[in-house]
């Protein structure tokens, strides 16, 4: 299971009109504890972006799956999608809300998309919420090539 950060950093970009402003983007990490990803953001925000950048802040995320367009799509949206399971060992109901990040350009193309994935889903299917979030990327875990 991977472990989720949302890493805030802020830093100097240049606007299409050639100004220049400072901003703060929220990525989204795949790391095993908060110093890796700061270190793993460091790495790869240095990577693309010129001059001075600061981490502002690191806060872990619960998500379960991840759904992303091959295509170049400028917005993410979290989904809580619930479900019921039965319990094998006392053939109890459980009820089990799963955080699903979705990318897509509009709401409605993120409900189609959720609908799709969990379209051979077992038992009752229910869309909580689902809200436009504030990452502008995610850096899933590349492992070396050392």
């Amino acid at each position: 299971m991977n472990n989720w950060y949302e890493v805030k950093a802020k830093f100097t970009k240049q606007l299409e009109d050639g100004r220049l402003k400072r901003v703060t983007d929220t990525f989204l990490i795949d790391a095993v504890s908060h110093t890796d990803a700061e270190e793993r953001a460091w790495n790869e925000l240095l990577d693309q972006i010129p001059g001075e950048v600061i981490v502002t802040g690191i806060t872990p995320k619960v998500i379960n799956d991840i759904i992303a367009n091959d295509e170049m799509i400028d917005y993410w949206w979290m989904c809580v999608v619930g479900y019921t399971a039965i319990d094998a060992d006392n053939g109890y109901i459980k009820h089990i809300k799963s955080n699903i990040l979705v990318s897509a350009d509009r709401l409605d193309q993120a409900v189609v998309a959720i609908i799709d994935f969990v379209k051979d889903w077992q038992g009752a299917i229910k869309l909580h919420s689902i809200k436009e979030t504030s990452i502008v990327e995610v850096l899933p875990y590349k492992p070396s090539n050392d």
